[in-house]
């Protein structure tokens, strides 16, 4: 499957590009130059009427945003990641777990990060 995410620096959309990183997924990035709270160019509208960002683009030329539906989107597309509990998984459908599940996660993309890092 074919992305394409645009994005603007501040808008959230950065944990988007992570997913689709982690995914393996093939994509194409368009950072716009705008910042939050300025007007993007009017061709934008074309893509997202309401000119929201993150926006993610699929092969079937629909479009999504709101990063939070975005990831559970991609949560569904590259399950073989696991970047998401299924939603039969106790993690999901017990509150009190889910901010455990964060933090690991976290906690890992961070080792992930410090480990990659060094030199």
């Amino acid at each position: 499957m074919q992305f394409h995410l645009y994005n603007r620096p501040g808008s959230g959309g950065f944990v988007v590009e992570a997913a689709l990183v982690l995914g393996g997924a093939n994509f194409e990035l368009t950072e716009m130059a705008s910042k939050p709270g300025t007007p993007l160019p009017e061709s934008f509208r074309n893509i997202n009427p309401w000119g929201q960002m993150p926006t993610l683009a699929l092969s079937d030329r629909t479009t999504m945003t709101e990063t939070a539906a975005i990831l559970l989107h991609l949560t569904g597309c590259f399950t073989d990641v696991k970047m998401a509990p299924t939603p039969e998984t106790a993690a999901l459908t017990t509150p009190a777990k889910s901010p455990e599940l964060v933090n690991e996660v976290l906690r890992e993309r961070l080792h992930i990060a410090a480990r990659n890092s060094q030199y």
